[in-house]
């Protein structure tokens, strides 16, 4: 399954730039590259959740996971133009996608905002018992 779409990335770098980037080596008149990006960032975010999570995750995907398909495809097609290291401006953002999700995938923290329950929907309560004397008997209300 495809975390994003091409549309969602050109809300971050020009079409230009991501047709020069498929383009290097020959154009893309298959396809074939866009589906190699498309892969390789499924893959990233794939590997660091699969330990807790099925992947690949289903729709609604979690605003999270969109976000970093982007951010780690923007990072790809700059690299494809040759720009790595402290030239791609997508580097940092990408390696802190990626260390959250390796967080994620750790159990750390958790891969959606929804809220828990302050508290589970049965309880115990235990009090004293009041048909013997002595405290070491204790009866529960539930």
């Amino acid at each position: 399954m495809a975390y994003f779409v091409r549309s969602e990335l050109e809300t971050k770098i020009s079409r230009k730039a991501i047709d020069g980037a498929l383009s290097e080596g020959g154009p893309d008149t298959d396809g074939s590259k866009w589906a190699a990006l498309v892969a390789g960032v499924s893959r990233q975010i794939d590997g660091r959740l699969e330990g807790r999570y099925t992947v690949p995750l289903a729709d609604p995907l979690p605003a999270i996971v969109r976000e970093a398909a982007v951010i780690l495809a923007a990072e790809a097609i700059y690299m494809l133009r040759g720009f790595a290291g402290d030239q791609n401006p997508w580097v940092k953002q990408a390696d802190d996608m990626r260390a959250r999700f390796d967080k994620i995938g750790r159990g750390d923290l958790p891969l959606t905002n929804e809220a828990q329950p302050v508290q589970s929907s049965g309880s115990v309560i235990a009090e004293p018992s009041r048909l013997h004397a002595d405290d070491q008997f204790v009866h529960l209300l539930v």
